[in-house]
Parts: C-alpha cells; structure tokens; sequence
C-alpha cells in the first residue's frame, strides 16, 4: 500500500511529481513514528501488570492507520493527502517500532523468537497477497479507492482486534495456573538488581599456572 498513494494521487489529478514526494512524505513520517513511539513507550508508566498502556497506544495506532489509509480516498486536494499519508507513515511507523515490545510484555523475553517470527510469517503472507488482490480491485472497479477502503478496514479491524488480549488472558487464566506457568518478569523489573549480579565465572577458584594465579 505504500506506493498506491503515488498511483491515487496521479489519479485525481496531482502532477506525477508531487504524487512522487507523497512516498517522501510516508517514508520521513514513518522515521519520525518509530522514534516518537519508541520513545514514548520506553517510560515505566505506560506499563503496569494491571493496565498496560503501551498495548492500548499501539492498538490505537493501527486503528488510526486503518483509518488514515481509508481516509486517504477522500482527499479532495493535495494538502489533504499529504495530511492522510502522513499520519499513515507515523501509525505504521508504531507498528513497526513496538510489535516487538509488545511481545515481550504480553509473552515474556523467552517467548520473543518463535512469536516474532510468526507475526514476520503472516505479515510476509499479506505483504504477497495484498498488491495482488489491489490490483485485482483496480482492473474490475476501475478506481483504486476500493483497495484503500479494504486495506484500511482489515487494519484497522487488526488494531480492534487487539483489544481482545485482556479478555482472552483472563479466560485463559484457570488453564495456565493449573500448568503451574512460570511467572514472567514484569519489563524493567530487575534492571537495578542486574547490575550488581555477579559477572560469569566471577568468583571461581582460579587455576593455578606454575604457581602463579
């Protein structure tokens, strides 16, 4: 999706070198996105056992992307669609930026690889169907709104979908306890004490060479 916006925008009317900066645009917000998210989230507050902020901003952040790339379709001027592919690049910088944060807190560090490696599987298996199925949506509408209105829906039903964790956690919960789950690390628990921790093979006897320690 990030290269139709150039395709729409030639579309109604914008000169093939203006709809070319909107990738611009999308590429330099989604930098901004990633930094600003990132920082944003790195803060104690935003998470807690009970109230995990972070999970709500990034769910919010999909919404908003979904809506952004819907939205995209109305844009009567070109201003307006340099507004729409802005928040889209910022949004989807977020996503980029914490899936992996978010992992960690609803899984746990011991569970990071195998659960990334899925999310990178299905987004590999969209990223191969989507253009394709756009495409496909231009050819028999004639209009490549159709395809903004559906990738911004599945989007943002993506980032609803979300909301759903706590629910499904707390159903789930009767099943682990009787597995006797471990208990996983809360983030930044332990980050004070880590550093007193005493350095591998610090403390062991040394061996002896000839005498000399």
């Amino acid at each position: 999706m990030a290269t139709l916006p150039q395709d729409l925008a030639m579309e109604k009317g914008v000169s093939s070198e203006d709809s070319s900066f909107l990738l611009s645009v999308i590429g330099i917000a989604n930098t901004l996105g990633r930094v600003t998210f990132g920082y944003i989230c790195d803060h104690r507050w935003l998470y807690t056992e009970n109230l995990r902020r972070r999970l709500w901003l990034y769910n919010i952040a999909i919404i908003v992307c979904g809506l952004s790339t819907a939205l995209t379709t109305r844009g009567t001027s070109y201003g307006v669609l340099v507004l729409t592919t802005s928040v889209f690049g910022c949004t989807s910088g977020a996503y980029v930026g914490l899936t992996s944060v978010i992992l960690v807190d609803l899984l746990g560090i011991e569970a990071l690889t195998n659960a990334f490696g899925l999310v990178l599987l299905f987004n590999g298996i969209a990223s191969l169907f989507g253009p394709p199925i756009a495409g496909w949506l231009y050819d028999r509408l004639g209009s490549y709104d159709s395809g903004f209105y559906v990738a911004g829906t599945v989007i943002a039903l993506s980032g609803l979908m979300l909301f759903c964790i706590p629910l499904v956690e707390t159903l789930q919960a009767p099943f682990e306890g009787s597995r006797g789950r471990k208990s996983r690390q809360a983030p930044f628990e332990g980050c004070q004490e880590g550093r007193t921790k005493q350095a591998p093979f610090e403390g062991e006897k040394k061996v002896l060479i000839g005498g000399i320690p």
